[in-house]
């Protein structure tokens, strides 16, 4: 566990609150954490909302019994949720770090699937692999040449696999959430954006939010701003993303 430096925590304390007005009925809210043993905790009282849960199983594959997600090490893996059987359907590769995972719809095929948040090694477009730099996607890679993608994980033709993967990714997702957050019936995939260049501890941006396309995503809105994380939180009939 890191220990937060005193100047992380003035950046944390510097945040103010700030509203989203284009995307009615949501809006974008800073809250500052709780300490406990001098690591910050997100209060969904604090705002008098509930967090909506993180469920870590779901019948994934239509066969009415429930699948299991489990995140160990940064190894995503799904399994039949046997702990005697323990049968894995699917694992995330070796060379993949999975940072952050959630179920979601957001291709709007009715199904769920996982939308995953990876961190791997860059490599650029196979028709540009011999391109100076790395061609157009050259520079979309940290120091220790890692970059960014979404990379969404389902049920298809009988098996689990890749039902979409994004390419290395200009600016690093340093969180996600997936909803519905302008009531139009597909969920959105919201965003905080940072940069390769920033020290990983201190990463900050602004909330991207984007939306699918059919093919892939498209960028809706940018807030701007210093944001870090975000935890999606429900009150009746509102969506609130709280950043913090």
């Amino acid at each position: 566990m890191r220990i937060l430096t005193s100047r992380f925590m003035r950046r944390i304390t510097a945040l103010c609150f700030a509203c989203l007005f284009l995307l009615s009925p949501v809006r974008v809210s800073v809250v500052l954490p709780i300490q406990n043993d001098g690591q910050p905790h997100f209060s969904a009282e604090a705002i008098g909302a509930q967090a909506v849960p993180q469920w870590t199983s779901l019948d994934l594959n239509g066969d009415g019994a429930a699948e299991c997600v489990r995140d160990r090490d940064d190894v995503l893996s799904i399994d039949d949720c046997d702990a005697a059987s323990a049968k894995v359907y699917w694992q995330s590769p070796a060379g993949w770090k999975v940072v952050q995972w959630t179920f979601s719809d957001l291709n709007a095929d009715g199904a769920t699937e996982i939308t995953l948040l990876v961190w791997r090694p860059f490599a650029p477009w196979p028709t540009e692999r011999d391109a100076p730099n790395g061609g157009r996607l050259g520079s979309f890679h940290d120091a220790q040449g890692q970059s960014c993608h979404v990379i969404l994980i389902g049920w298809s033709k009988g098996t689990f696999n890749e039902l979409w993967a994004g390419s290395a990714l200009a600016k690093p997702i340093l969180s996600l959430v997936a909803a519905d957050i302008n009531g139009d019936g597909d969920q959105e995939l919201v965003t905080v954006q940072g940069n390769y260049d920033q020290p990983a501890l201190f990463r900050s941006g602004p909330i991207a939010i984007w939306k699918w396309n059919g093919f892939g995503f498209d960028l809706i809105q940018t807030i701007a701003g210093s944001y870090r994380h975000l935890v999606l939180l429900e009150r009746p009939q509102t969506w609130i993303i709280a950043s913090q």
